[in-house]
């Protein structure tokens, strides 16, 4: 596991630092040499935001913002024969392809004609028929090259088996005990959600916690704008906008809060979620939203709380505000069951090079 000779390459957009360089860096813990190909340059993309690069020049971010959504075009050929330069000067023994939507079938088969086992992963969901087709169009086809297929979820584990791909397992997502920890902070916030924004009616959910109960709300993430309850949100939080937050103020929220929330991506099937291990490890109680794969990570009403519909959720909202105690409680045995169970950055890159030893690469 920690043989010196390793040599991985991870490539991606490296658009956001909870993906690719959490993997990075929980890596290079265990192995000597990982090494990062980002194609996010390549198209002027700006960290953790829906911003390029124009460099003044409005046709430019318009073109770039073309290219990336329909993954054609000169920047998208400059990205796969970089990798390939990439791939001949570094001779990587491993290439793990996170969420690689801009790489060609032809990149992926010449890495693997260059000696280089293929392990490839998907946070989103690929299968999902109300996405256009053309957004997984050259990752569907990259797909007959992976030595190992990662899956995020149980679900996309079939519809792999489904194509014939039998090499594939779970590789839940994580969390950072470097940014996600437990503070002693005041608890200003009764509940908090911190998340985007989803047209599958959180927003009536969060404006109804708002309405109904005494509850002191917190709200934060991207996308709220869309939201054609926006103003009437603002309004009530007393706030101009909703934004999102990331690294040390997120954690610092999660802290001050008593209950954190978790909303299912119904876009991406999701049965859990990121969030899911970063509010348990902040000591902070999660109030989640049931699934069979989230209430087998954490026990109902002992170490997390599941509601089944909006009028539930209200319901536990009063209940567990009036009884303080359960809520510490059931945060404190939250937290043993994640550091027991191990869901953190490093414990998913344990898992990654169990599956490359498995496939008996040559080192």
């Amino acid at each position: 596991m920690s043989d010196k000779n390793l040599k991985i390459l991870i490539v991606g957009s490296w658009v956001s630092p909870i993906y690719e360089q959490n993997l990075y860096d929980a890596l290079s813990e265990l192995s000597a040499h990982v090494e990062a190909f980002s194609w996010a340059k390549y198209l002027g993309f700006k960290t953790c935001s829906n911003i390029y690069d124009s460099q003044g020049s409005f046709f430019l971010s318009i073109w770039n913002r073309f290219q990336n959504k329909f993954i054609t075009g000169p920047a998208i050929y400059k990205i796969n024969k970089a990798l390939i330069k990439k791939v001949q000067q570094e001779k990587p023994d491993i290439i793990f392809f996170y969420r690689a939507t801009h790489i060609w079938q032809g990149s992926v088969k010449e890495c693997k004609n260059l000696g280089c086992k293929i392990l490839i992963y998907n946070n989103d969901d690929p299968f999902n028929i109300s996405l256009p087709k053309y957004i997984y169009r050259h990752y569907l086809k990259t797909l007959q090259y992976a030595d190992w297929i990662f899956s995020y979820r149980a679900k996309n584990i079939k519809d792999y088996q489904q194509l014939g791909y039998k090499n594939s397992s779970i590789l839940r997502s994580s969390y950072n005990k470097k940014i996600n920890f437990p503070m002693s902070n005041e608890k200003k916030y009764d509940v908090v959600f911190i998340g985007h924004f989803e047209n599958d009616g959180r927003d009536k959910i969060l404006l109804n916690i708002m309405k109904k109960t005494k509850a002191n709300i917190g709200l934060w993430g991207q996308n709220w704008e869309n939201s054609s309850l926006y103003d009437e949100l603002c309004s009530l939080l007393n706030k101009k906008e909703i934004k999102g937050v990331f690294g040390d103020k997120y954690n610092l929220l999660l802290n001050q809060s008593k209950m954190a929330l978790v909303f299912f991506s119904k876009i991406n099937n999701d049965g859990y979620t990121r969030r899911c291990f970063e509010i348990p490890a902040t000591k902070t109680m999660m109030l989640c939203e049931y699934s069979d794969e989230i209430s087998s990570l954490f026990e109902a009403d002992k170490e997390a709380v599941y509601f089944q519909n909006p009028e539930d959720l209200i319901e536990k909202i009063h209940y567990y505000l009036s009884h303080p105690d359960e809520i510490a409680l059931i945060a404190q045995k939250g937290y043993e069951r994640l550091l027991r169970d191990g869901h953190d950055t490093t414990d998913r890159a344990k898992e990654v090079i169990q599956i490359i030893n498995q496939l008996s690469i040559k080192k």
